[in-house]
């Protein structure tokens, strides 16, 4: 009987303490809350070390959807080139915490970033990332992006540009040293860094030479530009800072082609004189000129570029004239003399 009545009392304990867990339903499976894993870690080399980014995971596992993330763990470890073995394990150590929060903002997606510091020379770093939610449930491992770093190379100076007919011509020194004064480890190359009005970014390949012409410029639009060097170190490119910045605006200085085939006709009052279109494509128009005697040539008027006559009334049409037509274009190049037309022709 005592032992039926302690059995009685243990079902009723068990029973009391099921029931005050705080669980009204089933406990959430763990892949129902655990984000994705990034899949997009990112570097970016520069003078303060290395930039990183990577976008918030936006779903679970189970691909529901994440409004936010509480926080991040970033994973880092450098091992010096002479001890680096591709073979060993990744000695990452404890993560270091970053702040987290909504995963859109407003209707686009966010993205993370960080900048690590402290890095050393001719050590290779691996860094990684793991994201948790509100339930603190942590993700898997992100991808792992890896380099090898180097102090940068310093930035190229005494950039000049010099422009020409829808071009602009740009000429740097070159560069010796890194950017605390040591020795080239490696080799530099140049990238050139445009802007028109907005971000300098990059345009062109890496150049090994120590010039660069730009022919995507349009004449009396204004460009910007700076120029770093790259270096490839280990593997890994190592961008300098900008070099100072020139801004210059290509001027036309083409003249468009002489008209051709000047007509020349005698009316009963003032001298009429035809030639044939220009296709310049900025032709702004024409200048006429006249001469008694076929030389020191006056001008005498101008004409719309939409128009090929010229009729001079002050003109005597009882005497011998001779006209030569130049073609003017929107900058004011103007072009050699036609080929004369004379009244006696």
């Amino acid at each position: 009987m005592k032992l039926q009545t302690a059995a009685c009392i243990v079902a009723g304990a068990t029973t009391l303490l099921l029931s005050g867990c705080g669980y009204k339903d089933d406990p959430v499976p763990p892949q129902s809350v655990v984000p994705l894993a990034i899949e997009n870690l990112r570097y970016t080399i520069n003078d303060k070390g290395v930039e990183l980014t990577w976008s918030y995971p936006s779903k679970t596992l189970k691909g529901a959807p994440l409004e936010d993330i509480s926080s991040f763990e970033l994973f880092r470890t450098g091992v010096p080139m002479d001890e680096y073995c591709k073979t060993c394990p990744i000695p990452f150590g404890k993560p270091q915490a970053l702040p987290g929060g909504a995963v859109y903002d407003g209707n686009q997606l966010r993205d993370g970033a960080y900048q690590a510091r402290g890095l050393s020379s001719g050590y290779r770093y691996f860094f990684k990332i793991r994201s948790k939610d509100s339930w603190f449930a942590e993700s898997p491992d992100s991808n792992i992006v890896t380099f090898v770093y180097s102090i940068p190379p310093a930035a190229p100076s005494a950039l000049r540009a010099d422009t020409g007919d829808g071009e602009v011509n740009l000429h740097w020194a070159a560069v010796n040293i890194l950017q605390d004064g040591a020795k080239l480890p490696a080799p530099v190359h140049y990238q050139v860094m445009r802007s028109t009005g907005g971000d300098l970014s990059p345009i062109g390949a890496l150049q090994d030479g120590l010039s660069w012409k730009d022919t995507t410029v349009n004449n009396g639009g204004t460009y910007k530009y700076t120029v770093r060097s790259v270096m490839n170190f280990g593997g890994s490119l190592v961008p300098s800072l900008d070099s100072t910045t020139v801004s210059v605006s290509p001027v036309d200085s083409t003249a468009p082609e002489a008209p051709a085939n000047v007509q020349v006709v005698a009316m009963t009052q003032g001298v009429k004189v035809f030639w044939e279109p220009s296709d310049a494509a900025d032709l702004a128009g024409y200048r006429v000129y006249r001469s008694a005697t076929g030389q020191n040539y006056q001008f005498v008027g101008t004409v719309e570029a939409i128009s090929t006559l010229f009729n001079d009334s002050k003109a005597d049409a009882d005497s011998s004239w001779y006209y030569v037509i130049t073609a003017v274009d929107k900058t004011g190049n103007e072009s050699s003399r036609s080929q004369a037309g004379h009244t006696r022709d």
